[in-house]
């Protein structure tokens, strides 16, 4: 009999003061900053510092930490310097901080003025201040066991490691890299890196650690040249000799990291761009070149990259993003956790413990109250909620059968709409679509299929004549498109386009966030599907094409999405709020003008209706809302965000004043910025911001605040030197801790702060993925036994009664090419409830909620009405007008 995975093992670890006692850190302001402002002349407004930010991120690693140089007063209400600016282990010596910032001075101030400038770069300016433990808190507990895992060596299979500090990018977080690397067979190359940091729940401080694949780019397919990411690749840097001699300079054993990217050659044809490979910064290079710094072009790199690699004189290690084939996969599988986490538990004082495995909830038997609270919340779901039919998708060519029960469920969603479908001429894509709507939806959906034009072309560019330094987008064939096809009333309409890495779509050409931009301003709501014929890479092609069926049926799904009029949720007898709070947020990359839409998504008796709260106090429907984001600028109006929440509540709770309850939930690190009372610093049991609405905070992994972890069979995670297959695996279900007793306080106290996580089913996609897989390690799975035939052959052997193959654990080599992930837990806070004594029920709507996305037969990231929030981004982006 299988095991049941009743406990979640979260991968944190609990702390006392023993542990930070006595790690120091210290804290430098950048000295003279506004002085330093003051005196250049350049095309900025300001001096530019990132050159020289990036400059002593990649020569001094004793700083681990670079925080925004300016912070907002709240008591004068002006920016001032930042006092923690610089965050290091140890002091550095003034005289390398004066050299570096002379030479930055010397590259980007005009000489006229040197002098002058330089007399803000004397030694006594660069002032290094003590920090204690307490007035570190939120870096000292991860710098401290980052410290202590650092000066360990690990084994990994037949591999002897050690974790090497790399660049944090975050006050609370370190990062360590195993070095050297994991070498596969073929000679790809990875490191594990372990991600280190303090995080809170509710005031309670832990440590976290998430372990992830850092996979090197070291060769492509039988080549050896190979290339940048996307986007800046930030290149990973180690043993850059001792640059400065006479300033005794000690080469820390840690890595650094240089940004490189992809430019596009001046004087190129618009339709016929090339590219150049380049450190991103010139800058850098030319203050590197002062230095007396070298370091090779990037060019260099990418011709032969195992010359710098575990080299003798400098490692410069290049990332792959998680789409790129570099010959090992991404995720680490539990087994390899377990691995590390067994010989770190080993290395730790007695002051610092892995935590408890949590319990599922269902399962707990020793406390009366939630029993009886679970069976309860369980009957009452079944009562509210409709049972709604599974969809089998499509796999490469075929299609599922379809039952009477999901043909009638899915004609009722298309509810006769006419979708329109731009494809190109004889395109694949066209046929796929045609051939799965009649498949799924038959007659109750109705496709116009229309001439694809020039819509999919590359966007071009021109210089403004305001601004010499901003391109403006050239859209004219897209308005033509739009003003052709121009609707009365919103239309759903599916476009066919390149996939973003096409040559053509090189140097921000790609039309896709314009498309969905514009086309609503004409009441055509899109949705892009990628063509595989016109796709350059192979590999790509080839995944592309296998997955026409599904992605041109998942297409139909989005593309209908926002026109479900009478959503499948709740039955009769539920009357009940469910609504989902966002904050849209657009930078200046996407938008004329970075700006903040805060959104409410509400579904009422399977009425879903939008808020757009900053804007207009009407519901809306959700083509409404879209048409009307698309249609309007994004100026908000000045009310103040703590205006706007309590404008959202009140509103929330007057037009649904009939309801039993209202469900708010809310994604922490999408809305604290806007809504301080969900930060664990500012939150307050006792002042509630209503009294009327259960508030469920959510958080994921994002920053990693959620303790990632795995299931366990039993109690104690024992760390079995067998490493039983059975031992660790997936679980789902919702888990709280062991020592918990919720039921015992009914009142506000203990049952709102407590925590638990929601953790969904393994999806689909992974269904076949073995558990026990290892990169470093033999391991086994099920399989048959096979015996040799008279020709030599082998054969599968057949069980001699039942002539079935006979069934036996197969070893296998470690597996360092596949892909390894798991379901991610959500940590489900409540903050506010009228009704705290149904925590359970609250908690298991919010995980239910997780499955009733109709689209998808796995359970999504969040409850239903917040991913719809969510989803209301996609349409918001702002085409650029001179």
């Amino acid at each position: 009999m299988a095991p049941r995975y009743n406990y979640f093992q979260p991968i944190y670890f609990e702390y006392d003061e023993t542990l930070i006692k006595d790690i120091t850190g210290y804290v430098m302001a950048f000295p003279n900053l506004e002085k330093f402002k003051l005196h250049y002349e350049g095309e900025h407004k300001n001096a530019p510092t990132d050159s020289l930010l990036d400059t002593l991120r990649l020569l001094l690693p004793q700083i681990r930490v670079i925080n925004k140089l300016t912070r907002f007063n709240k008591i004068t209400k002006e920016y001032e310097s930042n006092p923690e600016a610089f965050l290091a282990d140890e002091p550095i010596d003034p005289k390398v901080l004066e050299l570096i910032f002379r030479k930055w001075v010397e590259v980007w101030y005009p000489e006229s003025s040197h002098d002058k400038v330089k007399e803000l770069c004397t030694l006594e300016q660069f002032e290094w201040k003590k920090r204690t433990p307490e007035q570190l808190e939120w870096w000292s507990p991860a710098w401290a066991m980052g410290k202590l895992l650092s000066e360990q060596e690990y084994e990994l299979g037949d591999n002897k490691v050690k974790l090497l500090f790399s660049p944090s990018r975050k006050s609370n977080t370190v990062e360590l890299v195993s070095w050297p690397p994991l070498t596969t067979p073929r000679q790809y190359k990875a490191s594990i890196g372990v991600v280190i940091s303090t995080q809170s729940d509710l005031n309670h401080k832990r440590i976290n650690i998430h372990f992830k694949m850092k996979r090197w780019v070291v060769k492509r397919g039988d080549q050896d040249e190979i290339g940048l990411q996307r986007n800046t690749t930030h290149c990973y840097i180690r043993k850059l000799k001792s640059w400065s001699r006479e300033l005794n300079f000690i080469e820390p054993n840690a890595f650094t990291f240089l940004e490189a990217k992809n430019f596009e050659k001046e004087g190129s044809e618009d339709k016929k761009k090339e590219f150049e490979r380049r450190w991103k910064d010139k800058k850098i290079r030319a203050i590197l070149d002062k230095l007396g710094v070298n370091i090779p072009d990037i060019e260099d790199v990418l011709l032969k990259p195992l010359n710098y690699f575990e080299s003798d004189d400098l490692d410069i290690l290049v990332p792959a993003r998680a789409s790129q084939k570099v010959g090992v996969g991404t995720g680490v599988p539990i087994s390899d956790i377990r691995r590390l986490l067994k010989q770190i538990t080993n290395f730790l004082p007695k002051s610092v413990n892995l935590s408890q495995p949590w319990q599922k909830i269902s399962k707990i038997e020793n406390n009366e109250i939630i029993k009886q609270q679970f069976k309860q919340a369980s009957e009452l779901i079944k009562e509210q909620f409709c049972e709604q039919p599974k969809i089998q998708k499509p796999s490469k060519d075929k299609l599922p059968g379809i039952t009477e029960t999901l043909k009638d469920f899915l004609q009722q969603r298309a509810n006769n709409i006419t979708v329109y479908v731009s494809t190109a001429t004889n395109s694949k894509t066209k046929d796929a679509i045609k051939k799965v709507a009649d498949h799924y939806f038959g007659d109750s959906l109705n496709l116009k299929f229309i001439a694809w034009e020039s819509i999919a072309d590359p966007i071009e560019y021109k210089t403004s004549k305001k601004d010499k330094n901003k391109k403006i987008p050239q859209l004219q064939h897209l308005k033509a498109f739009a003003d052709k096809y121009k609707q009365d009333f919103s239309t759903p309409i599916i476009v066919e386009i390149l996939d973003q890495d096409h040559p053509s779509y090189k140097g921000n050409a790609d039309p896709k966030s314009y498309i969905k931009s514009l086309l609503p301003k004409y009441n055509l709501i899109p949705q892009c599907i990628v063509s595989y014929e016109q796709c350059t890479d192979n590999k790509k092609k080839e995944e592309l094409e296998k997955s026409l069926f599904n992605r041109a049926f998942q297409s139909i799904l989005d593309a209908i999405m926002p026109f479900e009029q009478n959503y499948p949720l709740s039955t009769a007898e539920d009357n009940n709020v469910y609504a989902g709070f966002h904050i849209i947020s657009r930078n200046k990359a996407t938008s004329n003008k970075a700006f903040n839409e805060p959104v409410l998504v509400v579904i009422y008796k399977n009425e879903i209706k939008v808020l757009l709260v900053a804007r207009d106090p009407k519901f809306k429907s959700f083509t409404e809302a879209i048409n009307y984001l698309a249609n309007n600028n994004n100026d908000n109006n000045n009310m103040q965000p703590n205006v706007i929440i309590n404008k959202m509540l009140d509103e929330l709770t007057l037009n649904y004043s009939n309801a039993e309850n209202i469900y708010l939930y809310a994604h922490a690190q999408n809305s604290r910025r806007y809504w301080p009372w969900l930060q664990d610093t500012y939150f307050n049991s006792s002042k509630s911001p209503t009294k009327k609405i259960t508030i469920i905070r959510i958080r994921d992994l994002i920053n990693n605040e959620v303790a990632s972890g795995y299931g366990l069979p039993i109690e104690n995670e024992d760390f079995s030197e067998e490493f039983d297959p059975e031992i660790a695996s997936y679980a789902n279900g919702i888990f709280m801790p062991l020592n918990s007793n919720p039921g015992e306080i009914p009142l506000i106290g203990l049952t709102l702060h407590q925590t638990v996580l929601s953790i969904a089913q393994k999806p689909q996609t992974l269904s076949n993925q073995p558990k026990n897989k290892s990169r470093v390690e033999p391991w086994t799975s099920q399989g048959y036994e096979k015996e040799e035939n008279e020709k030599g052959e082998k054969v599968y052997k057949l069980d001699t009664e039942t002539g079935k193959r006979i069934k036996t654990n197969v070893t296998r080599d470690p597996d360092s090419y596949k892909d390894w992930k798991m379901p991610q837990p959500r940590a489900h806070n409540i903050l506010a409830t009228p009704s705290p004594n149904k925590f359970i029920l609250h908690h298991k709507i919010a995980h239910e909620l997780r499955s009733r996305h109709w689209w998808s037969a796995d359970e999504c990231k969040y409850p239903l009405p917040l991913s719809l929030a969510e989803k209301l981004k996609e349409w918001c982006f702002s085409d650029s007008v001179e």
